[in-house]
């Protein structure tokens, strides 16, 4: 009964019907509360609401209805996509508000594993630059968004490694090869940001756990692009701390086996 109201009617009623539509997408699993075409037909009317025109907190419910439906499946990131999802979303990652900051980049966390949305982050913007410079605020819960972001961006090679030596059609050979240049753009933009190495000593060396393991998948994401990244990662003082904590880490294990 909500959809339709969202659909048309008064833009007052279209607000109100959208707005309980993305709460329920944020309190009950979209599969249950949509099934089918349903929720694909949703994402339209509350992309709308990440307007400036409404209110924070119709955006924030947006982006979380947003993050939790492009969670579920291709298709819905695909029609994300098609309704300038992207744009909207993205908007939101520079805003000053720190809730609607880190729900947009939630949000983007969940469509970048999209692979059409590998060309945002290649060519000539500060895309990358930014995830990383947001990887050095104090929100944690920003931080592990903004880490997972570059984690999954980093990491195109890695679902490649099983497939590179087969016998593959000339489409899907490019597609491969594509997708490797991209791994490495993105890889090397990361190391590319000034104040790379200073934010990932700092994760390197924090006591949140997930912050940590992100961080070293990210750096182990470049370091297995290619040699040069490798020697870059290398030359950096990430390497000190990286075999530091691998000292703690070992001395732990043989404290526990004597304990």
């Amino acid at each position: 009964a909500l959809l339709p109201l969202a659909l048309e009617g008064t833009s007052v009623g279209m607000t109100k019907a959208t707005q309980a539509l993305a709460k329920i997408a944020i309190t009950t699993n979209p599969e249950i509360a949509f099934p089918g075409q349903r929720m694909l037909e949703i994402v339209r009317p509350i992309i709308k609401l990440l307007k400036i025109e409404h209110t924070a907190l119709e955006n924030f419910e947006a982006l979380m209805a947003l993050t939790n439906l492009a969670s579920i499946s291709e298709n819905v990131r695909k029609r994300i996509l098609k309704e300038d999802g992207f744009s909207n979303i993205e908007q939101y990652m520079f805003e000053e508000h720190p809730m609607l900051k880190r729900a947009a980049v939630e949000c983007m966390c969940n469509l970048v594993v999209q692979e059409e949305i590998v060309k945002y982050f290649t060519g000539e913007n500060d895309r990358i630059k930014l995830l990383v410079l947001l990887c050095g605020e104090e929100d944690e819960l920003l931080i592990k968004a903004a880490l997972g972001t570059l984690a999954v961006l980093s990491s195109l090679q890695d679902d490649l490694e099983y497939i590179k030596d087969l016998n593959l059609e000339d489409e899907e050979r490019k597609r491969l090869n594509d997708l490797i240049h991209n791994n490495r753009i993105i890889c090397e933009k990361i190391l590319d940001v000034k104040s790379f190495t200073k934010i990932f000593k700092q994760l390197c060396a924090c006591n949140n756990p997930d912050l940590q393991f992100r961080t070293f998948y990210i750096i182990r994401n470049i370091v297995k692009t290619n040699k040069e990244l490798a020697i870059r990662i290398v030359e950096t003082e990430l390497m000190d701390i990286l075999f530091a904590i691998k000292e703690i880490k070992d001395d732990r294990l043989v404290n526990e086996k004597v304990c």
